[in-house]
């Protein structure tokens, strides 16, 4: 179904969303998508080689304690994050519209999926195809009802990321969405919690990236000090011209103000955006 001619509020009306979804349902229309996007690439409709699932599915498969529809507005996303080859966004919301109507809605730029009670949202993050992420898999791998979910340090530090005041949206009076943050940072210690106690997470230069720009957030969002974040990881240096990697404490990298120098320029993470 397309309704480009309808407003989001009429779209809402005419095909409600599906609120609290069970983590059934959700792994289940995931497995769906993406078995429908593998026909299409063994058709040669798209250039898609890696797929992964991310967001609050994938959470809800490292900490199965985590419950879906924990989001403010009460429903949840489908996140997947793919490499485009030489197709678009438009060429893929199009091509699975086109093949599949009966289970996919689309309006203007977003794709949802029809269930029986309700429709789900898919939002797709865009990686460069020459950056796939561990745990992503090749479409020709992929053997649907399983499903490859990026890997909790990248799934943890895009939540700390979503953190940060620029990517919050306001409210009429100008204030954040305070709830978005607490979620996401909520989202975030989760995945932290999981890794080996007194032992430090060691991330790359790009993770790190992440985790300073949301230091700030993450104290306002979760209560825990900044700093006290800083001091779970280490940043590990890329080789450079045969010299060996470095592994440093982030914390130190910071204070020093040496991060933004030595790892390159803070550009938004165009995997996760």
């Amino acid at each position: 179904m397309r309704l480009d001619n309808l407003t989001i509020d009429e779209v809402n009306r005419a095909y409600p969303d599906e609120l609290y979804p069970s983590s059934t349902t959700l792994f289940g229309a995931a497995s769906c998508l993406l078995g429908w996007i593998r026909i299409l690439k063994e058709r040669d409709y798209l250039g898609i080689t890696f797929v992964g699932i991310t967001g609050g599915l994938a959470v809800m498969r490292y900490c199965p304690d985590r419950l879906p529809s924990i989001a403010p507005a009460r429903n949840e996303d489908i996140d997947v994050v793919l490499d485009l080859g030489d197709s678009t966004l438009e060429d893929l919301m199009n091509a699975l519209h086109w093949h599949d109507s009966k289970h996919f809605i689309k309006h203007r730029e977003t794709l949802y999926m029809w269930t029986h009670r309700g429709k789900l949202r898919i939002d797709f993050k865009v990686i460069p195809s020459d950056r796939k992420l561990p745990g992503m898999q090749s479409l020709y791998d992929l053997r649907p009802p399983y499903l490859p979910f990026v890997n909790k340090i990248d799934l943890m530090t895009s939540k700390m990321y979503d953190t940060h005041p620029d990517y919050l949206p306001s409210s009429s009076w100008r204030e954040l969405d305070t709830a978005r943050g607490i979620h996401h940072g909520t989202d975030a210690l989760r995945l932290a919690l999981l890794f080996d106690p007194g032992k430090r997470i060691t991330v790359t230069a790009r993770q790190a990236l992440r985790v300073v720009r949301a230091s700030l957030g993450i104290e306002y969002y979760t209560g825990i000090s900044s700093f006290e974040w800083l001091k779970l990881f280490l940043v590990c240096t890329e080789e450079d011209e045969g010299r060996p990697a470095m592994f440093r404490n982030l914390e130190d990298a910071f204070l020093g103000m040496e991060l933004r120098n030595d790892f390159g320029p803070q550009v938004p993470d165009s995997w996760y955006y």
